[in-house]
């Protein structure tokens, strides 16, 4: 049974209207009123109140226009906010200037939001009361020293000095639009109401990584159902899980930017994990976060198509067979080569479990990846594991090469496939000054140890896109996306990537992305390059 995302086009129309309506009313409080509509309110309204009715339409249709993004993600606060709103703009239009189109409008947004109330069910943030008053005051206190200072400037160039309590009088007035008010201060008071919208209407926060408890069990879901390359990763400290009730299957997620961002695919027996898939589903929905999936094997695309999601084409995993790899050959020249040099000139390739590791070595491979971090921290999510070094990664794999010294200088690093015992690379470091062909010459020497001790697939870097990459003729779309790929290689590596992948004559799995809906992917987009370390996404105070 398929969990559906409401798909209401009524919804998405309904916040356009309010949007429009808050654009209008924006638009309708900077120009100059109908005469003969202000003639007949002038005998009826007092200006003072006109004023301000003109300074709170202004400031009422941007929190509309701030609004309508929550009413399109089916936010219940965003709803109230806009009934309120609707309502107040509506009475505000007519005491600014006979704007009875505008009244209208309101009102007919507002019945229709009325009628349509139980579309709006995705909660906000607990707790948020508390910070939505302190950021209320501080834009309060801010608002009117801000006011104060500018009517005391007013003063002085006027050459009209002024004491500092008819200051304070004169600021206060002008933030609710009274005679002689300031237009800085209505904007400011649009945009500190618009802060204080915004934190009212954060969505539920991304959850906490996965306990230690939890941790356990889907390290013993690993050991019994792990046989996907990229299964390992799951076990990442910056990831959530979410199991099954029978304790039996997991999947490990990780929220950006309001993106229930997955890696891998569900893990488990296939009967529960469609069961885990559609509670998750069900969860995120009321949530009103949006799922994405990267790195999904081909053999689970079924699952999750199943679940309602679109799945696409992401790039190809290069698997090599330690079994049947040989430096013989032509196709193998370049790469024999560099391995005899490099043992020419004293280096040899030292293969190790993270247990096997004494603290000397452990240091010296940190120095390593350090000097090539160059200070900043691991990158990856899907792909790769954020710490290598913890002891409980015993069964990892460090492939490490020594200088005619024995001092390491490079390294690369393999997690488990632990349900079969093949390996998956993670990440590769070397000193900046080693020479050519080292990463070649370890993986060479990666490939002789599994070869020895049984292992029939190792997993290498991750071609995004590579067969678009390797096709020899392109048409039509196509073409255009790999002229597109190649020119950001210098930011991705992409190609690069791949060309070093074909160097070992791979067999390519392909690997897939799943999303809910097209209109998703720009969100989905960004998600995945700020969980990957590709976009630094920076932490909004708002947050």
């Amino acid at each position: 049974m398929q969990v559906a995302r409401p798909r209401d086009a009524f919804i998405k129309l309904l916040a356009t209207g309010v949007a429009l309506l808050g654009l209008s009313s924006v638009l309708s409080a900077v120009t100059p009123d109908l005469a003969a509509r202000s003639a007949l309110l002038a005998g009826v309204v007092p200006v003072q109140a006109t004023r301000t009715a003109h300074v709170l339409v202004f400031e009422l249709g941007v929190l509309l226009i701030v609004v309508a993004f929550g009413l399109v993600r089916r936010r219940h606060r965003a709803w109230q906010l806009a009934i309120v709103l609707l309502a107040a703009i509506a009475v505000l239009h007519v005491a600014k200037g006979l704007d009875v189109e505008e009244a209208i409008a309101a009102l007919v947004l507002l019945v229709l939001l009325v009628v349509r109330r139980g579309a709006f069910t995705v909660e906000g943030a607990d707790g948020t009361g508390r910070r939505v008053l302190k950021w209320a005051l501080c834009l309060v206190a801010g608002g009117l020293l801000l006011a104060v200072a500018l009517v005391e400037l007013v003063a002085h160039l006027a050459r009209q000095p002024i004491s500092l309590r008819e200051a304070a009088d004169q600021g206060l007035g002008s933030l609710v639009g009274a005679p002689d008010s300031i237009s800085a201060i209505g904007l400011y008071t649009a945009i500190a109401a618009a802060v204080i919208v915004l934190l009212w209407l954060r969505p539920v926060p991304a959850p906490a990584p996965a306990a230690d408890t939890d941790r356990d069990v889907a390290r013993s879901i690993l050991n019994r159902y792990a046989t996907d390359g990229l299964s390992y990763f799951a076990l990442r400290r910056d990831t959530t899980f979410a199991i099954g009730e029978q304790e039996d299957c997991f999947l490990a997620y990780r929220v950006v930017a309001n993106v229930a961002l997955v890696a891998g695919t569900v893990i488990g027996p296939e009967a529960s994990c469609g069961a885990l898939l559609r509670t998750f589903h069900a969860e995120q929905i009321h949530l009103g976060r949006r799922i994405a999936v990267i790195g999904l094997p081909g053999s689970a695309r079924r699952l999750w198509e199943q679940a309602g999601l679109t799945t696409a084409y992401l790039g190809d995993e290069a698997i090599v067979n330690p079994q049947e790899f040989s430096l013989d050959g032509r196709p193998m020249r370049k790469v024999r080569q560099s391995v005899n040099r490099l043992e020419r000139d004293g280096y040899r390739v030292i293969v190790l479990r993270r247990r096997e590791l004494d603290a000397a070595m452990l240091a010296q491979l940190q120095e390593v990846s350090e000097q090539w971090l160059g200070g900043q921290g691991e990158r990856g999510f899907s792909m790769a594991l954020d710490e290598p070094w913890s002891a409980e990664h015993g069964e990892c794999v460090f492939a490490i090469a020594v200088d005619p010294d024995g001092v390491p200088v490079g390294y690369i690093h393999f997690v488990p496939v632990l349900a079969t015992g093949d390996l998956s690379l993670s990440s590769m470091r070397r000193h900046e000054d080693t020479p050519n062909g080292l990463n070649e010459a370890i993986l060479s020497g990666a490939f002789a140890w599994a070869r020895e001790h049984g292992i029939e697939r190792v997993g290498l870097n991750f071609s995004a896109f590579g067969r678009i990459l390797r096709a020899p003729e392109l048409q039509g779309w196509e073409r255009l996306a790999a002229q597109a790929l190649l020119q950001g290689d210098r930011w991705f590596q992409l190609e690069r990537l791949d060309a070093f992948n074909r160097k070992f004559l791979p067999t390519w799995e392909p690997r897939f992305a799943a999303y809910e809906r097209t209109v998703d992917l720009p969100q989905a987009a960004l998600a995945v390059l700020a969980a990957e370390g590709l976009l630094p996404v920076p932490k909004l105070p708002l947050a």
